[in-house]
């Protein structure tokens, strides 16, 4: 009974080590030959009125749909941590040619990027993607996508697949579109889900 006590106790703490371990990365990239991780959290979005933001209620990401005027639009925001792989306190990295994007990938290939502002907030330790109105498309997939520097590779951060203004049924069909058109001749950050 004690053995099996403890065999089970090491497993647990095993599983508990690893998710621990993998949190501390939820994507990982290379830059320089150096490892870092990345983290991109939603924040709440922006209303625009004549050309000034201002807080919404809203968090992001927010789909504006085609019926919606372009006064009541929710523009997304996120904000984007880096530091060190294997740096538990998670100290931000400021690099500085990193850049992150919205990116509509569309079937027949008629893919664009898009308006946004990106900027790096000392205070906060983030970089802040911002201003972005994702607009509703029939046929594609909006995605976050960034670079470590204009040499490096593009790589796909995520494939939006829900919105929170849209119902789970809304947001199958959003998923659905995302798998389907997605663009598989990008790099892929390495997500670790925890």
């Amino acid at each position: 009974m004690k053995k099996s006590f403890y065999k089970l106790s090491s497993i647990i703490f095993v599983l508990i080590t690893s998710v621990n371990v993998w949190a501390h990365c939820p994507v990982d990239f290379k830059y320089q030959f150096e490892d870092y991780c990345l983290d991109l959290q939603w924040q709440t979005g922006d209303l625009r009125h004549q050309g000034v933001y201002s807080p919404s209620t809203e968090l992001s990401p927010v789909l504006n749909k085609r019926s919606v005027r372009p006064e009541l639009w929710i523009y997304s925001k996120a904000h984007i941590a880096i530091w060190s792989k294997g740096d538990k306190n998670h100290a931000p990295i400021y690099l500085q040619d990193f850049k992150a994007y919205p990116f509509m990938v569309m079937a027949g290939g008629h893919s664009h990027g898009a308006r946004s502002n990106f900027i790096y907030d000392e205070d906060l330790g983030v970089y802040v993607l911002s201003q972005m109105s994702f607009q509703e498309m029939s046929d594609g997939c909006w995605q976050i996508r960034f670079k470590a520097s204009e040499l490096e590779e593009e790589v796909i951060l995520q494939s939006i697949e829900s919105f929170t203004n849209l119902d789970p049924t809304e947001n199958i069909v959003q998923a659905t579109m995302c798998s389907v058109v997605c663009d598989t001749g990008v790099g892929s950050a390495t997500p670790h889900h925890h």
